[in-house]
């Protein structure tokens, strides 16, 4: 069922049809992620895949002059003990340097903020570097920046298991296994080994900030879309780490009049060192769904003519907060595959759909009328709802241990000897 059957068959089990829509969407979810927050499910268990980028660095081999190569960028030198630094060269440079660790000369820093130029660099702590004075002239640093992180997708709980895999044309796809260590060993391993990685430690960290100006939107003529009101939201994007802010504000176009059919979006003030996501909601809806991914961080011009049909996975909730830090720091493209255990979805569209098995789909209308007989004040019967509620959990749990990936039958009085291996419950014999 799905949402809107769920309110309908909650409506008949309490013959009350008063209750709002918005306050019946309230019980469900409630009694939704009530069940998805008892356990580890193995229906939130999700394969995730993410790419590594190899360290941005050209050495400061000017003296006087102090010119890198093109690719080259370096802290002027007169800026050692400012926290705010300005950067040269930062044109040729990656835009998402915000968040990063970098080195520069021998010492390592995180940068705060970039400013809209990305000449203007704030870090975490006042510049700390050794002058090196040539003819009268104060040396520039080198900067190193280092791409040391991998987001994990907006939602994620844990990390179940990671594998790497290499690149390059005889070796690709070959599985390579990473241990998993705490985020306490991590800060004992040198920061700035280059390599393959082999160990990572899942850390919390500060979100990327949302976005704080909505998208402008232009109504114009066309053929595709239905009439009705959209809303438009867009999110930023780290393009090194993968990770993605929330969303920022709505901006909102009703289409009602025959042969103004298609939306303009643009936004030409929103941060220049991410890339965007653009979303947009069903028509006459309020549920965020992925409309495009540009490749730059401008959204200016995009002609929205995609019908609802088409629209993507839903939007994010929330800002990317879990991250994978490697060791070594990767020195080059690598495919890291997880499974992570991700946080369930509340139900915001009409057609949106529990997750798990619709033969379970009962026991939130078990849990949604405990709470609306709780909220009536009808212990006795509340009571025998929330009953009804506790044994479909345990059913489901029930179901859920049944692993079968994990099992081997075997007939007659056979039986098998050997060796726990590292792959689960694997024997060697």
């Amino acid at each position: 069922m799905n949402l809107s059957e769920l309110r309908t068959a909650l409506q008949e089990r309490r013959e009350d049809y008063s209750q709002s829509d918005a306050k019946l969407n309230r019980r469900i979810n409630q009694a939704y992620l009530s069940i998805c927050s008892r356990r580890r499910w193995g229906w939130l268990r999700r394969r995730h895949t993410q790419t590594t980028y190899s360290s941005f660095f050209h050495a400061n081999t000017g003296n006087d002059s102090n010119t890198p190569s093109p690719n080259g960028i370096y802290v002027v030198g007169t800026e050692n003990g400012k926290r705010t630094i300005t950067i040269s060269q930062y044109a040729n440079t990656p835009l998402t340097a915000m968040g990063k660790l970098v080195r520069i000369d021998n010492d390592f820093y995180r940068v705060m903020n970039i400013s809209a130029t990305g000449e203007k660099w704030t870090l975490d702590r006042r510049l700390r570097c050794a002058q090196t004075i040539d003819s009268g002239a104060t040396a520039n640093h080198s900067i190193k920046i280092l791409y040391t992180e991998v987001a994990l997708p907006v939602g994620s709980l844990s990390v179940v298991e990671t594998t790497l895999f290499r690149g390059g044309s005889t070796t690709y796809g070959t599985p390579l296994s990473m241990g998993a260590i705490s985020p306490e060993g991590m800060s004992h391993l040198d920061l700035d080994v280059e390599g393959r990685p082999t160990r990572f430690a899942t850390v919390r960290k500060e979100p990327i900030p949302a976005p704080r100006i909505a998208p402008t939107l232009v109504a114009s003529t066309g053929s595709t879309l239905p009439l009705g009101k959209y809303t438009y939201w867009y999110t930023y994007v780290d393009k090194q780490t993968g990770a993605e802010s929330a969303k920022g504000p709505s901006s909102s176009v009703t289409l009602s009049v025959s042969g103004v059919q298609h939306v303009t979006v643009g936004n030409d003030q929103a941060r220049q060192d991410f890339d965007l996501r653009l979303y947009r909601s069903t028509v006459d809806s309020t549920a965020a769904y992925l409309l495009e991914d540009p490749t730059a961080p401008s959204i200016s011009g995009f002609v929205d003519s995609i019908t609802d049909d088409y629209l993507s996975i839903p939007g994010p909730n929330s800002s990317s907060t879990l991250f994978m830090q490697l060791y070594p720091v990767p020195d080059s493209e690598y495919e890291i595959q997880s499974l992570i255990q991700i946080e369930p979805i509340p139900l915001a569209d009409d057609n949106d759909f529990p997750i798990f098995d619709s033969q379970f789909h009962g026991v939130i209308l078990d849990g949604a009328e405990a709470l609306m007989l709780d909220a009536a004040d009808e212990q006795g019967r509340a009571n025998q709802a929330r009953q009804r509620y506790e044994m479909g959990i345990a059913r489901m749990v029930q179901l859920d241990r049944l692993n079968m990936q994990q099992s081997v039958t075997f007939g007659g009085k056979r039986e098998v000897r050997g060796s726990a291996t590292w792959w689960y419950g694997a024997l060697k014999t």
